[in-house]
């Protein structure tokens, strides 16, 4: 992912975005691309990696807004950032970001397209053929790429309350980092973050030695 190390902030920033999207799993040094990751990262065919995308963007906290959202006419990007806000908890202060990652995390999915004045348009149903055929005449040209850590909801959003809660289990239990905060995360907040998940892995796999060593 462009990193010399797997111990910056950045990177696990990425890593923890590919997780909210479920392309990977697993802990610590062991990891494996998910069925959907896979079908993203080697499909066999165009059309099985748009409808892959598409099943990971609706399986987030956007899937919610693009399923109550009208489909077919342009609304208002600021206009989605507030419905975040009213019914998903997003913080005030961060609804103009939650649009502009919902806009570009959809229109990378297949699933809407921009006009260039602040306003997007979202398809009425995702596109799930395997003719190549455009579900709404109108996507020729929408860039299909696989969502980045900018584009991903953990990307400095307070989406709910806590807004971390990750737990590393082993054997005999598990090892849970929650963080509740009343504002959105920074990028240097998610850093120090990284690092005390690391440490947080390195914990678990010497919890999981002695439990194998018993």
């Amino acid at each position: 992912m462009g990193h010399a190390t797997i111990n910056s902030g950045a990177f696990r920033g990425k890593l923890a975005a590919l997780r909210d999207y479920g392309l990977v799993s697993g802990r610590g040094e062991s990891l494996e691309i998910t069925p959907i990751g896979r079908r993203i990262a080697i499909p066999e065919t165009e059309a099985e990696r748009r409808a892959a995308l598409q099943e990971a963007f609706t399986k987030t906290v956007f899937g919610a807004v693009y399923e109550e959202s009208v489909k077919g006419s342009p609304i208002s990007i600021e206009s989605i950032g507030r419905r975040a806000v009213n019914r998903l908890g997003v913080a005030p202060g961060s609804h103009g970001s939650f649009g502009e990652v919902f806009t570009r995390s959809a229109s990378a999915a297949g699933l809407a397209e921009t006009t260039g004045d602040g306003k997007i348009t979202l398809f009425a149903k995702p596109y799930a053929g395997a003719t190549g055929a455009d579900p709404s005449g109108s996507t020729a040209g929408t860039p299909i790429a696989t969502p980045a850590a900018a584009q991903l909801p953990s990307a400095g959003l307070k989406i709910s309350t806590p807004v971390l809660d990750q737990r590393s289990p082993f054997p005999d239990g598990e090892v849970a980092l929650i963080v509740t905060t009343n504002r959105p995360l920074s990028a240097k907040d998610f850093a120090s973050i990284g690092v005390v998940v690391g440490e947080i892995e390195r914990l678990v796999a010497g919890l999981t030695r002695r439990d194998d060593c018993a």
